[in-house]
Protein backbone atom coordinates (compact mmCIF):
# COMPACT_ATOMS: atom_id res chain seq x y z
CA UNK A 1 0.00 0.00 0.00
CA UNK A 2 2.68 2.25 0.78
CA UNK A 3 4.12 1.88 -2.61
CA UNK A 4 0.56 2.76 -4.34
CA UNK A 5 0.70 6.21 -1.99
CA UNK A 6 4.52 6.98 -3.33
CA UNK A 7 3.91 6.31 -6.80
CA UNK A 8 0.78 8.36 -6.50
CA UNK A 9 2.64 11.30 -5.21
CA UNK A 10 5.76 11.01 -7.41
CA UNK A 11 3.04 11.25 -10.36
CA UNK A 12 0.77 14.15 -8.28
CA UNK A 13 4.16 16.25 -7.30
CA UNK A 14 5.32 17.60 -10.97
CA UNK A 15 1.55 18.32 -11.79
CA UNK A 16 0.56 19.71 -8.41
CA UNK A 17 0.25 23.53 -8.23
CA UNK A 18 2.36 25.55 -6.18
CA UNK A 19 0.13 27.31 -4.28
CA UNK A 20 -3.19 26.98 -4.23
CA UNK A 21 -4.64 30.42 -4.77
CA UNK A 22 -6.85 32.89 -7.20
CA UNK A 23 -5.92 31.09 -10.61
CA UNK A 24 -7.07 27.56 -9.06
CA UNK A 25 -10.67 29.06 -7.58
CA UNK A 26 -11.30 31.07 -10.64
CA UNK A 27 -10.51 27.35 -12.81
CA UNK A 28 -12.69 25.64 -10.22
CA UNK A 29 -15.55 28.37 -11.10
CA UNK A 30 -15.48 28.41 -14.28
CA UNK A 31 -15.56 24.52 -14.72
CA UNK A 32 -18.99 24.32 -12.37
CA UNK A 33 -20.29 28.16 -14.54
CA UNK A 34 -19.57 26.56 -17.53
CA UNK A 35 -20.26 23.16 -16.91
CA UNK A 36 -23.66 23.49 -15.81
CA UNK A 37 -24.67 25.84 -18.76
CA UNK A 38 -23.47 23.09 -21.39
CA UNK A 39 -25.33 20.05 -19.03
CA UNK A 40 -28.77 23.11 -18.83
CA UNK A 41 -28.67 24.02 -22.72
CA UNK A 42 -27.97 20.24 -23.38
CA UNK A 43 -30.66 18.69 -21.63
CA UNK A 44 -33.03 21.61 -22.31
CA UNK A 45 -32.98 22.30 -25.95
CA UNK A 46 -31.18 19.59 -27.91
CA UNK A 47 -30.34 22.24 -30.33
CA UNK A 48 -27.23 20.58 -30.53
CA UNK A 49 -27.27 16.45 -30.56
CA UNK A 50 -25.13 14.69 -28.69
CA UNK A 51 -22.95 13.45 -31.22
CA UNK A 52 -22.08 16.88 -32.19
CA UNK A 53 -21.78 17.93 -29.15
CA UNK A 54 -19.13 14.78 -28.79
CA UNK A 55 -17.46 16.38 -31.67
CA UNK A 56 -17.38 19.97 -30.69
CA UNK A 57 -15.64 18.66 -27.39
CA UNK A 58 -13.20 16.20 -28.60
CA UNK A 59 -11.96 18.36 -31.64
CA UNK A 60 -11.65 21.52 -29.17
CA UNK A 61 -9.44 19.59 -26.14
CA UNK A 62 -7.48 18.72 -29.22
CA UNK A 63 -6.94 22.04 -30.31
CA UNK A 64 -6.56 23.57 -27.06
CA UNK A 65 -3.98 20.99 -25.71
CA UNK A 66 -2.08 21.02 -29.42
CA UNK A 67 -1.92 25.24 -29.12
CA UNK A 68 -0.72 24.63 -25.85
CA UNK A 69 1.81 22.34 -26.18
CA UNK A 70 3.23 24.25 -29.17
CA UNK A 71 3.25 27.99 -27.82
CA UNK A 72 3.53 27.63 -24.22
CA UNK A 73 6.13 24.86 -24.19
CA UNK A 74 9.79 24.73 -25.58
CA UNK A 75 10.93 26.35 -28.04
CA UNK A 76 8.23 28.54 -28.70
CA UNK A 77 7.74 29.19 -25.07
CA UNK A 78 5.21 32.16 -25.28
CA UNK A 79 3.34 31.87 -22.17
CA UNK A 80 2.56 29.49 -19.25
CA UNK A 81 -1.06 28.90 -17.88
CA UNK A 82 -1.74 27.97 -14.36
CA UNK A 83 1.63 28.28 -11.95
CA UNK A 84 3.59 26.29 -14.06
CA UNK A 85 5.59 25.96 -17.04
CA UNK A 86 4.91 22.75 -18.39
CA UNK A 87 1.13 22.29 -17.38
CA UNK A 88 -0.02 21.14 -14.02
CA UNK A 89 -3.54 19.54 -12.64
CA UNK A 90 -5.27 22.78 -13.46
CA UNK A 91 -4.96 22.70 -16.87
CA UNK A 92 -6.85 19.69 -17.55
CA UNK A 93 -10.10 21.26 -16.21
CA UNK A 94 -9.18 24.06 -18.61
CA UNK A 95 -9.27 21.41 -21.79
CA UNK A 96 -11.76 19.26 -20.98
CA UNK A 97 -14.17 21.38 -20.01
CA UNK A 98 -13.97 25.06 -20.06
CA UNK A 99 -12.37 25.58 -23.09
CA UNK A 100 -14.68 23.03 -25.26
CA UNK A 101 -17.65 24.51 -23.04
CA UNK A 102 -17.59 28.10 -24.11
CA UNK A 103 -17.13 26.93 -27.87
CA UNK A 104 -20.09 24.48 -27.28
CA UNK A 105 -22.50 27.60 -25.37
CA UNK A 106 -21.43 29.82 -28.47
CA UNK A 107 -22.73 27.24 -31.06
CA UNK A 108 -25.43 26.73 -29.38
CA UNK A 109 -26.78 30.41 -29.60
CA UNK A 110 -25.52 30.84 -33.20
CA UNK A 111 -27.98 27.60 -33.86
CA UNK A 112 -30.94 29.61 -31.72
CA UNK A 113 -30.26 33.10 -33.25
CA UNK A 114 -29.12 32.64 -36.90
CA UNK A 115 -26.81 35.75 -37.26
CA UNK A 116 -24.75 37.03 -39.75
CA UNK A 117 -21.81 34.24 -39.11
CA UNK A 118 -18.87 36.95 -39.76
CA UNK A 119 -20.54 39.06 -37.50
CA UNK A 120 -20.78 36.12 -34.90
CA UNK A 121 -17.67 35.04 -35.31
CA UNK A 122 -16.05 38.66 -34.23
CA UNK A 123 -18.18 38.89 -31.49
CA UNK A 124 -17.36 35.86 -29.76
CA UNK A 125 -13.38 36.16 -30.42
CA UNK A 126 -13.79 39.10 -28.41
CA UNK A 127 -16.07 37.93 -25.66
CA UNK A 128 -13.04 35.12 -25.65
CA UNK A 129 -10.12 37.55 -25.73
CA UNK A 130 -12.01 40.03 -22.99
CA UNK A 131 -12.21 36.54 -20.89
CA UNK A 132 -8.76 35.83 -21.18
CA UNK A 133 -7.79 39.45 -20.31
CA UNK A 134 -10.04 38.77 -16.90
CA UNK A 135 -8.26 35.77 -16.39
CA UNK A 136 -4.90 37.08 -17.11
CA UNK A 137 -5.42 40.43 -15.09
CA UNK A 138 -7.14 39.81 -12.13
CA UNK A 139 -7.06 35.71 -11.42
CA UNK A 140 -3.12 35.48 -13.42
CA UNK A 141 -4.44 32.34 -14.79
CA UNK A 142 -1.81 33.04 -18.04
CA UNK A 143 1.30 34.82 -17.80
CA UNK A 144 2.28 36.04 -21.10
CA UNK A 145 6.73 36.05 -22.08
CA UNK A 146 5.27 37.10 -25.97
CA UNK A 147 2.19 36.77 -26.07
CA UNK A 148 -0.86 39.59 -26.10
CA UNK A 149 -4.30 39.67 -26.40
CA UNK A 150 -4.27 40.27 -30.18
CA UNK A 151 -2.55 37.13 -30.94
CA UNK A 152 -5.61 35.77 -28.68
CA UNK A 153 -7.88 37.36 -30.87
CA UNK A 154 -6.58 35.93 -34.13
CA UNK A 155 -6.32 32.97 -32.80
CA UNK A 156 -10.41 32.89 -31.75
CA UNK A 157 -11.10 34.03 -34.86
CA UNK A 158 -9.44 30.93 -36.29
CA UNK A 159 -11.01 28.86 -33.63
CA UNK A 160 -14.73 29.90 -34.37
CA UNK A 161 -14.65 29.94 -37.60
CA UNK A 162 -13.31 25.98 -37.94
CA UNK A 163 -16.02 25.34 -35.02
CA UNK A 164 -18.63 27.26 -37.09
CA UNK A 165 -18.12 25.64 -40.51
CA UNK A 166 -17.71 22.63 -39.28
CA UNK A 167 -20.79 22.17 -37.70
CA UNK A 168 -22.50 23.73 -40.40
CA UNK A 169 -21.12 21.27 -42.64
CA UNK A 170 -22.13 18.16 -40.28
CA UNK A 171 -25.25 18.94 -40.42
CA UNK A 172 -25.44 19.87 -44.30
CA UNK A 173 -24.02 15.96 -44.24
CA UNK A 174 -26.49 14.66 -42.11
CA UNK A 175 -29.41 16.50 -43.35
CA UNK A 176 -29.02 13.93 -46.52
CA UNK A 177 -29.95 10.97 -44.28
CA UNK A 178 -32.48 12.32 -42.09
Amino acid sequence: MDNIVEILLKIYEPISPKHFDKNEWWIISLFFFIGFIVFYLHKKSRLVTTSELLLIFFLNIYLASLGDYILAMDPVDLYDTVDLNSGELFDIPLHMIIYPGTIYIALHFYLLIRPKKSYYIVFWALLLTFLDWISTHFFHLYTYKGWNLRYSFLVYLVIMTVNLLLLTRVRKSFSKFR
